[in-house]
């Protein structure tokens, strides 16, 4: 379940799709760390520094991907001799992970400037990440992400709808729930 909770990476990729200035930039990240703590990797709660600096981190990362991928065997070589391990999948991933789209749709409608609400149909959802129906498993997936995201689903008129009785060629109007509840934190084995 882990995949689910903020990483800085996700921070970035939403950055780099959101396209702020600096300023816009700082200040989605501090509203991110001000007021979704509870979603964020476990490690980043107490640690405001790092979450901030891993995240511009990645965003400077993905802002010059294609340079540093291209680069890559000679940056694994500079780690290596430094006795710093790196993680080649890391570096060189699909970020298209389903669990981002509605991390970013969260974010978007809580932080974003006059969002408050996202809209897509949902044949161009499945199309985002490959498919073209959704079977079982990915509509529990789906439903896990609304659930934790807390993001309810609305087709035209405003009528509030579960995405599995959705048709792929609706209009699919996703608003974050107004009354939401502190997610409670896993409990540590």
């Amino acid at each position: 379940m882990d995949e689910l909770y903020y990483s800085p990476l996700d921070m970035a990729f939403i950055l780099y799709e959101m396209d702020l200035g600096e300023r816009e930039t700082a200040e989605f990240i501090l509203d991110v760390w001000n007021h979704e703590k509870s979603f964020l990797l476990e490690k980043y709660r107490s640690n405001k520094l790092k979450f901030v600096l891993d995240t511009y981190y990645w965003s400077n990362y993905l802002a010059d991907k294609e340079i540093i991928d291209g680069e890559f065997s000679k940056i694994q070589k500079d780690a290596k001799e430094l006795g710093i391990p790196l993680s080649e999948t890391i570096y060189t991933s699909d970020f298209s992970n389903i669990d981002t789209y509605f991390k970013t749709v969260r974010l978007k409608i809580l932080y974003g400037k006059g969002n408050k609400f996202i809209r897509i149909k949902r044949r161009s959802l499945l199309k985002l990440y490959g498919y073209k129906r959704i079977s079982p498993v990915l509509l529990d997936y789906f439903k896990m992400c609304l659930e934790f995201y807390q993001i309810e689903s609305y087709v035209r008129g405003g009528v509030k709808k579960s995405i599995k009785d959705i048709q792929n060629n609706e209009m699919i109007t996703f608003r974050v729930k107004e009354n939401q509840e502190i997610i409670s934190q896993p409990d540590k084995d």
